[in-house]
This record gives structure tokens, C-alpha cells and sequence, in this order.
């Protein structure tokens, strides 16, 4: 029975702040509970194509081994998939939480922001007395925006001061792009007393933006914000704002399932508020620089560490570009694990990605990729754990990953996350990987998947084209039917033999067969027999050469050619026809065929210091010999007569 609770996770974007902190601080939490987690992220949000290849990650979970489900929807933005994830978690008895959003019979964690953005809007209303207030919205219709725009003229009415729209000007939650309402603003002439914004970034946006001006904040203006990001702490000046408590919010989830392990019934919907924080861009704080060597040093030091990160990937993709090997891709992973801060990652793939054999249908079969939807095996086709290289193996698809209950119950191994690899549009499988929580850059993570899938991409595209290529110049050179050299390829080869031999004293010797009789089997048996005696020719001719340096070629129809290097032509020729013809007479005995393959034989040779390049000469002598063979003996069929 297992012992230790697994809790799946579905969001998308994990390399983004407000991502990387809720999930940093939900392993923190859950590993102090003995909860493992397993982590799907997908790289884009998937509200922007809602077919996109990543959206089948969320395929890939094994719904039999969680005891839980959590679903972050606005990191997913796809209501479709939201509702998807919960009704399979639900169908197979798993209680789902969703964090920041509503379904039908989940738990929830909501967060109350009108209360404290309410606060910051009073704050800057009431307690500044601030009459002339500019608003900075996100795009028109975003349910988190117009709620905050909202409480602005809630306020606004309660202080009996107008709400003018064009105090309201619409950003899309980025700081670049309040760069051009700064400018619309300080256009008008007169600036406002405050403005208030609807997240932080577009609020660092404006600071700048005034500060380019050389309008500074709080002297000039008040500038406040929402959500609590990272850069705010090292902006000057540090904007009054609101945060979410991240710890609070983890804990609160595992608080929520640790009491429906215990068979208890906790509540169905949650709060948690965020916090509002008074700074300096509005004056209520001293602008007290105490950070800035301390962030810019961190800041030079993260730009260094990119930096050498990005290099490395860039010199890993330049060498595996060029490669056609899967082996050569997989040592390069092996090569990266530290750079990652990886300790465990298997790398899965759709059985039948990695072609083993290539065929004419894998160069010719428009489907291909359809073969990846509809297979039920994954292969693990690279495996690596605390330095040591796993064995690859076939697994069953819903499994997630090959002796999945072995890796949840394992002491060694944590919180694992899931990354999913596309190529040429197509969704391939995906990666799992372990991380030293504290020290990886999930930033870096999304470059490295990034990378990831173009370079198996570099390399399953050069193989393709090698074993296509390879293929082309087979079926180049080859007869289709027997495999054997077409009259193209003997002369290739014949000319290579030739150039090959450095003893003056051999010989070539040339064997001219003709099928005799072809016609009558065609007409009285189908050509598919006709082709039979053409497969049986072949297959004797190969029988009879194997101990010889020879070229087996089928210049067209029922017409072959024998090419054998030697330096005792008399004894080779009389080997070669005794095999032959020992050969033709056991099948024809044996067959159980209504008819007897017939054949005429003629040879010809010459040493090939005094051949030189004349080969036709000596085919044309092989001919004559071929054509006396079969005006010598009659052309029947003996105890299978035809009538």
C-alpha cells in the first residue's frame, strides 16, 4: 500500500515569476507533509492556440497514482482544459483544488485583491487627499483589471469626486507598453496628482517613464501599484503596493488535502488575502537607496550566469546540428545536467519517434505523425540519475513513466516536473526532470526544453535525410524485385571492383543468364509467377556467387548479369554454372510449381589489365556465349509440359 501521498499539478509557464514563486513554495510545503508532487507544465499559455502541441502534456497524467489534483487556471488560460483536467481527476475519485478559479465540485484557494487594492485606492483618495488621479488598466475586458478599475470608482463616488474616463488609459499588464501612456499623458500638459496602476510592472513603466520626463516619483507625482513582484524590491522608488503571502497560499493548499487524507471535510472555498504594503512612491516611506550596490551586484551576477548559460546551450545546439546520431544528442544531455541543476531526468518519447529501421514508409507516408497520436508505448529513450546513465526501456503510455510506483515510493528522488518536446508541430513526449529546488532557474529550464526540442529535432530531421538519402541511392542502384544491382549500379560497381584490384594477373569473368520460356509462364500463370521466376533467378544466382568477389545485377526483364573477379576464370566459370544449374534443378524438383524455371548461360572473361574500361565488349562477348547456350538445347518443359 502506499504511503507517501502524490498531488499532481497542471499549470503552464512555470519560468514566470509569479509561477516559479507559487511552485518554489508549494514543494516547500508539501515536503514537510511527505507529499511528492508531479509538476506539468507546458511552456505556453495555451488560451493563444488552443490546439497547440503542448496541451497533450496534460495527456500524458496518470491519474491512477495521485491522491490529488491541483489546477492553476489563470496560469493555463484555457477554460477547456481546466474543465478536462477536473472531470478526469473526478472520474477516477481524486479530489481537485483549483487555485485562483472555480469547477463544478473542486475545492478552491481564491485570492480577495479588491479589498487591499480598495485600500491602496484610499490611501491615495483619502489619507493624500489626492484629487487628480489617473488610472492604468490593463487591456478592456480582463476580469483582474476591470475589477481593480472598479474599486477606483468606487472610491472616486464615496469622495464625491467625478470619474472621468479619460483618466483611464489601457495597458496589457507590461511595463514597455506604459512607456506610450506616460507619453499620452505628460501630452496633455497637466499632469495628475497620482497614478494609480493595476499591476506593478506597468507601475515601474510609469516611474520610469515620468523619471525620462524629469518628473520623479514621489516628489512630483504619486505612483502606486499591485501584485508584489520581485523587481519592485531593488525600483526606485519601492512602490506602495499589495502582495500575496506565497507561504500562506501553499500551506493553505496542503492544509486543504492533508485534512481530506485524513477523512476529514475541510471547506470547499478559501480565501486568502493579499496584503497592502505602503512604499515610497507615494511619499509615506523616506527614499532611502539601501539596495543599490547589493542590486546591482545581483543583477550583473544574473546576467553573468545567463549569459554563460545561454553560451552553452548555443554550443550545444551548434554540435548537435549538425549530427544524425541520437547517441551523440544523449551524451550532450549527460553533459548538462549540473548546468540545469538537474539530479534526475528521463527522456520520453513516442515509440516510433526514433526509428530504429527506415523504410519507404517512413519517407513516403504522409501519416506519419498520426502513428504518434494512436501509439500506446512511450520509450525512454535516455535516462539519468545521480550521475548514472538509466537503461532505456518501453513502457505502456498510461503509465507516465516506467515503474512509476517504484519512483513515487523511492526516498531519493522528489517533487518531479514535466516539460513537454515538440517537433515540426507535432507533440513527441516529453521530459521529467528533478531539480535542486532552491537553486534552479526555471527561466533557464525554458530555454534549455526550448533548445531541447530543436535539437532532437536537428537530429531526427539529419537522420531522416540520411537514411532517406541512403534509401534514394539504394533504390538508385538497385532492381526493386530482386535487390539486386540494376544496370546502373553493376556499372558502378563493376568500375569499383576493377579500380580495387591491384593484381594484374585477374581475370573478370562475366555470366549472362536469360530467363527462357518467361512469356509462356506469364501468359499461362499470371505475372505474379512471372515475377516469381525473376525472385528464384536472383536468389540463385546470389547461392551460386557466395563464395566469390561477384556483382549480381538484373540489367532488365529476364536478363541478369554474373560479374566475378578471379585469377583461374575456367575453374570460377565452371563453379559458378555447376552450382547454378545444381540449384535450378533442387527448386524445380522441390517447387511445387506447375511449370520448371529454365535458364541459358554463357560466360566470357579477360584479364582486366587488357580489358581496361571496354566492359561492353566483354557483356557483348557473355551474350554470344548465352545466345549458342540456348540455340544448343531444346526449350521445353519436361515432366510439366504446358500442353
Amino acid at each position: 500500500m502506499k504511503k507517501r501521498k502524490v498531488i499532481g499539478v497542471c499549470l503552464t509557464r512555470i519560468y514566470l515569476e509569479h509561477q516559479t514563486d507559487t511552485i518554489k513554495s508549494l514543494c516547500k510545503s508539501a515536503s514537510g507533509k511527505n507529499i511528492k508532487l508531479l509538476i506539468f507544465s507546458p511552456l505556453v499559455y495555451l488560451n493563444r492556440n488552443p490546439n497547440h502541441p503542448e496541451r497533450k502534456m496534460f495527456n500524458a497524467i496518470n491519474f491512477g497514482v495521485l491522491d490529488g489534483l491541483i489546477i492553476v487556471p489563470d496560469y493555463i488560460r484555457n477554460d477547456d482544459v481546466t474543465n478536462e483536467l477536473a472531470a478526469k481527476a473526478q472520474s477516477h475519485n481524486i479530489p481537485v483544488l483549483i487555485m485562483d478559479g472555480h469547477a463544478d465540485g473542486c475545492y478552491s484557494v481564491n485570492f480577495d485583491f479588491t479589498t487591499s487594492f480598495e485600500q491602496v485606492v484610499r490611501h491615495i483618495i483619502e489619507f493624500h487627499g489626492c484629487k487628480k488621479v489617473n488610472f492604468i488598466a490593463a487591456y478592456e475586458g480582463n476580469p483582474y483589471s476591470e475589477a481593480r478599475l472598479d474599486c477606483y470608482k468606487k472610491v472616486l463616488a464615496e469622495n464625491n469626486l467625478p470619474f472621468e474616463q479619460d483618466r483611464v488609459y489601457y495597458g496589457d499588464f507590461e511595463e514597455e507598453y506604459t512607456y506610450t501612456l506616460i507619453d499620452e499623458m505628460a501630452a496633455k500638459g497637466e499632469l495628475p496628482e497620482a497614478v494609480i496602476c493595476a499591476n506593478d510592472e506597468m507601475a515601474i513603466g510609469a516611474c520610469n517613464g515620468f523619471f525620462q520626463k524629469g518628473i520623479t516619483s514621489p516628489k512630483d507625482i504619486f505612483i502606486t501599484g499591485f501584485d508584489g513582484v520581485l523587481q519592485e524590491k531593488y525600483n526606485t522608488p519601492r512602490l506602495t503596493t499589495c502582495f500575496l503571502d506565497s507561504d500562506e497560499v501553499t500551506e493553505k493548499i496542503i492544509s486543504i488535502f492533508e485534512s481530506i487524507f485524513n477523512g476529514e471535510k475541510p471547506e470547499k472555498e478559501n480565501i486568502i488575502g493579499y496584503k497592502m504594503r505602503i512604499g515610497q512612491s507615494c511619499g509615506c516611506e523616506p527614499l532611502i537607496i539601501t539596495d543599490a550596490n547589493y542590486s546591482a551586484n545581483t543583477n550583473n551576477r544574473f546576467r553573468k550566469l545567463k549569459t554563460d548559460f545561454s553560451e552553452r546551450m548555443f554550443a550545444s545546439s551548434n554540435k548537435i546540428s549538425s549530427s544524425r546520431y541520437y547517441e551523440e544528442f544523449f551524451q550532450e544531455i549527460e553533459s548538462e545536467m549540473e548546468l540545469i541543476k538537474c539530479k534526475t531526468l528521463r527522456c520520453c518519447l513516442l515509440d516510433g519517434f526514433i526509428l530504429m529501421e527506415f523504410a519507404e514508409s517512413a519517407l513516403f507516408d504522409k501519416n506519419e505523425q498520426n502513428l504518434f497520436d494512436t501509439t500506446t508505448m512511450m520509450n525512454m529513450v535516455f535516462g539519468w540519475k545521480d550521475g548514472t546513465r538509466l537503461e532505456s526501456c518501453l513502457f505502456n503510455r498510461n503509465e507516465l513513466l516506467p515503474n512509476i510506483n517504484d519512483i513515487l515510493e523511492s526516498e531519493e528522488e522528489s517533487h518531479l516536473f514535466f516539460f513537454p518536446a515538440c517537433h515540426n508541430k507535432q507533440y513527441i513526449g516529453f521530459v521529467s526532470m528533478e531539480f535542486d529546488i532552491d537553486a534552479v532557474d526555471f527561466g533557464n529550464i525554458f530555454n534549455y526544453m526550448t533548445i531541447f526540442s530543436s535539437n532532437i529535432g536537428f537530429v531526427k530531421s539529419n537522420y531522416d535525410m540520411y537514411m532517406a538519402v541512403t534509401m534514394l541511392k539504394y533504390m538508385y542502384m538497385h532492381d526493386t524485385m530482386t535487390d539486386l544491382f540494376n544496370r546502373r549500379g553493376f556499372y558502378s560497381e563493376i568500375n569499383r571492383l576493377m579500380q580495387d584490384s591491384k593484381n594484374p594477373n585477374m581475370y573478370l569473368i562475366l555470366f549472362s543468364i536469360d530467363l527462357d520460356g518467361m512469356k509462356i509462364v506469364n501468359d499461362n500463370f499470371g505475372h505474379h509467377e512471372g515475377d516469381n521466376t525473376i525472385r528464384t533467378t536472383a536468389q540463385l544466382m546470389l547461392s551460386a556467387s557466395v563464395d566469390m568477389t561477384a556483382i549480381n545485377a538484373r540489367f532488365g526483364g529476364d536478363e541478369f548479369i554474373t560479374a566475378v573477379l578471379t585469377d583461374k576464370p575456367e575453374q570460377a566459370a565452371e563453379s559458378f554454372t555447376g552450382k547454378l544449374k545444381k540449384s535450378l534443378d533442387g527448386y524445380n524438383k522441390d517447387s511445387g510449381k506447375p511449370y520448371e524455371i529454365q535458364l541459358s548461360i554463357g560466360h566470357a572473361y579477360e584479364l582486366i589489365e587488357e580489358l581496361g574500361k571496354n566492359i561492353d565488349s566483354l557483356i557483348k562477348k557473355a551474350d554470344i556465349s548465352m545466345y549458342n547456350d540456348k540455340k544448343c538445347k531444346k526449350t521445353h518443359r519436361t515432366s510439366k509440359r504446358i500442353e
